[in-house]
């Protein structure tokens, strides 16, 4: 069978850590084995919800029980942050028992990682799912979160859901005998029924019953303790002095009365009375103030009745006297007169204090705009020294505000009809604020995406897409300064910008109005190019790269020509070509020209050095190298016939836009001199 143990110490036991942990064990166990039989789960005192913020609220001090047993203690109120996010939602806040370790509570000497304590710390948790009713968590409130994702005031935070702790009784637990008030029975007096009270030491008495019928019972209250209590507040009457039992539910003062006389009132002019003593003491007294219905000189009920309604009274009362002053003017009227005041004072039965509560009034609270309008909203806020307020719209994209004080604003409305609210939250007390409501009929509107300017390279194409506004019909027409339009109706359009640099625009105009449109700015920025080799020098018969750089265009090419006929390009159309030296020496040009402008040109030089002869004989320093197949084969000379004499060797035509001395020039540049025991080397045998 099962058996409940404890430790059980002696002296020179042997402790270790699992005995002390059996200890607190069997206590723990205990006590939640009470709270679980006697109680049931749910919030015992405190963890009120207040509102802090838009997403913050705070969790007072309390305790619960949860339906293990298990006591949850918040002993210093905390701010909570919600970790629901979401527009129009409910959100339940929850706690339940927790165990965790505390940093502060690390134990790492002598080489150990332990914690010397366990901390018991609520978990307070929050979502949209109704939290189970099983107490495994306690339901603390509901928080409603508007349109924008906040809790807009402390009226969002329901509490009446929260699961409260009871006490659980056994069947047949309570008895009769359990619930006298004493071993004796009660005693009833004739047909009163007694009244039951609590006297100075909480215990229960009772009203009417005799000092005689219990001698032993010192609580019984006698109807002479009733008088003496009754006196002092003149209800004595309302008293039946023979048991002591009060006969009239409702207890009502004296009303005392009387009539203040003020002789030559003029207009304009406030009087006033000595002080008045209606004999009810220092504390709080009731005075109410009327006309007296008689006519006096000068005055005629008939013939002056605006007099009465123009006559203004007022008291003033002296809580620490009990006394109070009758005030009396009059608004018109061109003659004195005589005036009585009747006046009616009574001790008021006291009720429990209460403040104004914070009010804010946005002014005006309700308004109907067109398109391009603007209001003005003010605010009051009552019963505050900080007046100010926050102002915000509550509708995301619902407007702008400008011009913004702490007591106005001007709002400005979308470009979409509907319906905004524009709230004012005291800075005094954030959970009060006053709303406008704003009523937009926009006019249609055409929006134009990308906009409302963009730079267009040369001969790009981008596409535009067109929405419209406060109507059901969402087409547009297309139209163009300069490039091309493809799809000129509908909601969307591909652009194709010019050749030519400029500043041109696209327009969208409503299909529903014409009149009603939208432009984006077209900047189409100028060509540039250049071109630039790779090297500038290159020896006989190599080569080198040529690149374009083009800006304001999509398209990066160029139109390649060797200018110097004894060099050439390859590819003659390209972004980069390759240019390849002659088999002499000297500068060369080279010409690119874009091809998306034309009037875009570029011409750069590239050095080509002398080639000398390393094997040339005597120390007269290099002299040119004669030619070979290699050279020759970019040289505009030809090369030498062992069967013909050099002076045979055919006439070059000069190229395009040289001159003669040029072609000659070069050409004697290259022809090497004759030598006379110059010969050429034996081909190689087979052998």
């Amino acid at each position: 069978m099962a058996e409940t143990k404890r430790p059980n110490y002696f002296t020179s036991q042997f402790l270790v850590d699992k005995d002390f942990n059996d200890e607190q064990a069997y206590h723990l166990n205990a006590r939640r084995l009470h709270d679980r039989l006697l109680h049931t789960s749910g919030v015992a005192e405190g963890l009120d919800i207040t509102f802090v913020g838009p997403t913050q609220v705070q969790v007072g001090v309390g305790s619960a029980i949860d339906a293990s047993g298990r006591q949850i203690i918040i002993g210093d109120a905390l701010t909570y942050t919600l970790a629901t996010a979401g527009n129009d939602l409910d959100v339940f806040i929850t706690i339940a028992y927790q165990e965790v370790f505390d940093p502060a509570d690390h134990y790492t000497q002598a080489g150990l990682d332990k914690f010397i304590r366990t901390t018991e710390r609520p978990l307070v948790q929050d979502g949209t799912a109704v939290p189970p009713t099983d107490g495994s968590v306690i339901v603390l409130a509901r928080v409603k979160l508007d349109g924008s994702g906040a809790i807009a005031a402390a009226t969002s935070i329901d509490t009446s859901i929260r699961t409260l702790a009871g006490a659980q009784l056994a069947p047949s637990s309570v008895t009769l005998a359990k619930l006298a008030l004493d071993a004796r029975p009660l005693n009833v007096q004739g047909a009163n029924a007694i009244t039951v009270a609590t006297d100075t030491t909480q215990r229960l008495v009772t009203i009417g019953e005799s000092h005689s019928a219990h001698t032993d019972n010192p609580h019984a209250t006698t109807a002479a303790q009733v008088d003496a209590q009754g006196g002092a507040n003149q209800i004595v009457a309302q008293i039946n002095a023979g048991s002591g039992v009060i006969v009239r539910a409702h207890l009502e003062s004296t009303v005392v009365s009387g009539v203040v006389t003020f002789v030559n009132l003029a207009p304009g002019i406030e009087m006033f009375s000595d002080d008045i003593d209606p004999g009810f003491g220092a504390g709080a007294l009731a005075v109410q103030l009327a006309l007296e219905d008689s006519p006096s000189v000068n005055i005629t009920l008939s013939g002056d009745t605006n007099y009465f309604r123009a006559v203004q009274l007022r008291s003033q009362i002296d809580r620490s006297t009990g006394r109070f002053k009758i005030f009396i003017s009059r608004n018109t009227g061109s003659f004195t007169a005589t005036a009585a005041v009747r006046w009616y004072a009574f001790k008021p039965q006291i009720g429990s204090n209460a403040n104004v509560g914070i009010g804010a009034v946005v002014s005006p609270n309700t308004a109907n705009l067109i398109s391009n309008t603007t209001q003005s909203l003010s605010v009051v806020v009552g019963n505050t020294t900080t007046a100010g307020v926050t102002w915000k719209i509550r509708e995301q994209n619902g407007g702008t505000l400008s011009s913004t004080t702490p007591l106005s604003t001007i709002y400005s409305p979308p470009l979409l009809t509907g319906t905004y609210h524009v709230d004012a939250t005291s800075l005094a007390d954030p959970s009060v604020a006053g709303t406008a409501t704003i009523n937009v009929n926009a006019d249609i509107t055409v929006q134009v995406t990308p906009g409302p300017a963009v730079t267009v390279l040369s001969g790009a194409i981008l596409n535009f897409s067109a929405t419209v506004l406060n109507n059901a019909n969402g087409g547009v027409t297309w139209s163009t300064t300069g490039g091309s339009v493809f799809q000129t109706t509908g909601s969307t359009a591909t652009y194709t910008a010019p050749p030519t640099p400029g500043v041109f625009s696209v327009t969208a105009a409503s299909v529903v109005d014409p009149s009603k449109t939208a432009s984006v700015t077209i900047t189409v920025p100028p060509v540039t190019f250049s071109i630039a080799a790779d090297a500038s020098t290159v020896t006989a018969g190599s080569s080198t790269i040529v690149r374009a750089t083009v800006t304001g265009t999509t398209d990066n090419r160029a139109n390649w020509v060797s200018v110097s006929q004894a060099a050439s390009v390859s590819p003659s159309v390209g972004p980069t070509t390759t240019w390849f030296a002659p088999g002499v020496g000297g500068s060369f040009d080279v010409k690119g020209t874009s091809v998306a402008d034309p009037n875009q040109s570029q011409i750069i030089t590239i050095n080509v050095p002398n080639v000398k002869n390393d094997g040339g004989g005597g120390g007269g320093g290099g002299k040119f190298a004669p030619p070979t197949q290699e050279n020759l084969a970019f040289s505009s000379v030809a090369p030498p016939d062992a069967t013909a004499p050099a002076s045979t060797a055919p006439e070059v035509a000069p190229p395009a836009g040289e001159s003669a001395d040029a072609v000659d020039k070069a050409r004697a540049f290259v022809k090497p001199k004759k030598r006379a025991s110059t010969k050429l080397p034996p081909e190689p045998s087979d052998s």
